[in-house]
């Protein structure tokens, strides 16, 4: 089993939810705007090249534009592949977060601290309702 490292988990999902438009710089802005952390070029580029070999991602050449001086971009797409990738992903860290001990409590006293009993009910449906996920 090669599992995702965290880099490539974020971008898988930034790329699903970019949903046909993933570049370099999309996907960056994306993860900045739901992180709030700010990512290199490189740290995007990396784990993309990683994902393209591993097959998790498909990367292929957009239609020239005009605002790109008729050059075009390279887009990315999640494959079926990496689809799975991600669900397993998941699995694994529901099933090591059910564990009452596996998650220290939030030494802020912060309520809205994530509490992964909620999710012991849930399926794939409810955390991806978008049936192009399943």
């Amino acid at each position: 089993m090669n599992l995702l490292s965290r880099a490539e988990e974020i971008i898988l999902l930034a790329i699903l939810r970019l949903e046909g438009d993933a570049y370099g710089l999309s996907i960056r802005d994306f993860i900045h705007s739901a992180t709030r952390v700010e990512w290199s070029l490189a740290q995007i580029y990396e784990p993309l090249d990683r994902l393209t070999r591993k097959g998790f991602v498909r990367k292929f050449q957009g239609a020239p534009t005009p605002e790109r001086g008729g050059r075009h971009k390279w887009l990315y797409t999640v494959t079926p592949e990496g689809k799975d990738a991600l669900a397993e992903l998941r699995r694994i860290q529901l099933h090591l977060y059910e564990s009452p001990s596996a998650v220290p409590d939030d030494p802020r006293g912060d309520s809205t601290a994530f509490n992964p009993r909620i999710f012991k009910n849930f399926s794939d449906n409810d955390i991806f309702p978008d049936t192009r996920f399943q």
